[in-house]
């Protein structure tokens, strides 16, 4: 008996197939762009996080001074830092500015003066030579990013080639603040490695050759914490000391704020969606009770019972909501692949690792919700329709 209702119900359905089209298309399109949106959203969330975790370290918390000139970062502040409880190790970086030659091209750019195990505190993507260790072992060692190696129009072939650096040391850095900045004498660097730092030419030196210089005061320092639940009572006992501190939490609180507003515009929109649903799918079913009573008549006659009427109308409801939400969701998923496809295909050239780049991510628990409340709401929409069809009297149907 449900398996002739589910076939009645399937041809009363697709009998008018342009109104049945149009009530399943316009659920679809609505659920399609919500699949899309939903997908698309939890894509970029997810892949700005992955990009904000891969330039800092969840257990590495940022400490910069509010005034460097009456609360300096120096040696003593650093093995402060360092016997506060939970707290693995500390590094200081100096920055400061200079003017870089190789090849006869001249860049100014960025220096940042490092401790020596200050890499294993700031990831940073190796393209050549070693970072490992190289800040500590030799005053003349540089490393540079990728940017700075493809201004000077080089390849990796830079790795153990001297460049030619003339150091600017500002006040903040320095112990003695009776000039402003001060130009240190032309000084060569070996080039130990080359890193990825985005579209920055920047230069990385050990701290040791700024100090032998006269700099004592460190621009900022990196704290790394043995586990990361104890991050916020570390970035606590920095900060009583008068300084700021920062955590990559902090960015991904950011970006997770930003996307809970997005997901709410979205709810609202989903709302929408299912009022649409609502609406054309009880006008549908409504119609169809009206061009179907002589239909209901006959079937009573049969002999089919007056609950099994019912249940062919709440079917009929089902498959237009099941089907409209079913095809969007198809329609969703497919233009989130066409959107990661032409990302990647763009993106491809401009890469040297292969690395995947997909800014759509497949919405499961949505779908699934929304396949269980098209089959909830189909039901619940045809039960009207259903508890007037039950009511109709065989013989007047048959009349009219």
């Amino acid at each position: 008996m449900y398996r002739f209702l589910l076939k009645l119900a399937l041809l009363n359905v697709f009998k008018k197939r342009v109104r049945a089209f149009l009530t399943i298309g316009g659920v679809a399109i609505s659920v399609s762009v919500m699949v899309f949106m939903l997908g698309l959203g939890a894509g970029l969330q997810n892949m700005v996080t992955e990009q904000i975790s891969e330039t800092a370290l969840r257990n590495v918390v940022t400490v910069q001074s509010k005034n460097s000139k009456q609360l300096g970062i120096n040696q003593e502040k650093i093995a402060r830092f360092q016997s506060i409880s939970g707290v693995t190790t500390v590094e200081g970086v100096m920055n400061v500015s200079g003017q870089v030659t190789y090849n006869g091209i001249s860049l100014v750019m960025p220096i940042y003066a490092v401790t020596p195990n200050y890499f294993d505190l700031v990831p940073l993507t190796k393209v050549a030579g070693e970072t490992e260790a190289q800040m500590g072992s030799n005053a003349n060692n540089i490393i540079i990013s990728q940017a700075a190696m493809n201004a000077f129009k080089s390849k990796t072939n830079i790795v153990g080639k001297n460049l030619t650096t003339i150091i600017n040391l500002n006040n903040d850095t320095k112990t003695d603040q009776t000039e402003a900045t001060q130009q240190l004498d032309r000084k060569e660097f070996k080039v130990t490695g080359v890193v990825d730092k985005g579209l920055s030419p920047v230069a990385y030196i050990p701290v040791s050759y700024l100090q032998k210089q006269g700099a004592s005061n460190f621009s900022e320092a990196k704290i790394q914490v043995t586990y990361t639940e104890k991050v916020p009572t570390i970035r606590e006992s920095v900060e009583q000391l008068g300084y700021q501190t920062t955590n990559v939490q902090d960015a991904i609180d950011q970006v997770d704020r930003i996307f809970k507003v997005i997901r709410s515009i979205l709810i609202a929109f989903g709302i929408i969606s299912v009022l649409i649903t609502v609406f054309g799918t009880i006008n549908t079913i409504t119609i169809q009770l009206v061009e179907e009573t002589r239909q209901i008549g006959f079937l009573r006659i049969m002999g089919i019972k007056r609950e099994h009427v019912g249940l062919l109308f709440v079917m009929q409801s089902v498959i237009l909501a099941f089907s409209g939400v079913t095809i969007g969701i198809i329609g969703g998923l497919f233009f989130g692949s066409i959107s990661n496809g032409m990302v990647q295909a763009v993106a491809v050239n401009g890469m040297s690792d292969g690395k995947t780049i997909n800014i759509y991510q497949i919405p499961i628990k949505p779908i699934i919700i929304m396949l269980v409340l098209s089959i909830i709401l189909g039901w619940v929409i045809g039960l009207m329709p259903a508890k007037r069809a039950v009511k109709i009297n065989p013989l007047d149907a048959i009349k009219s």
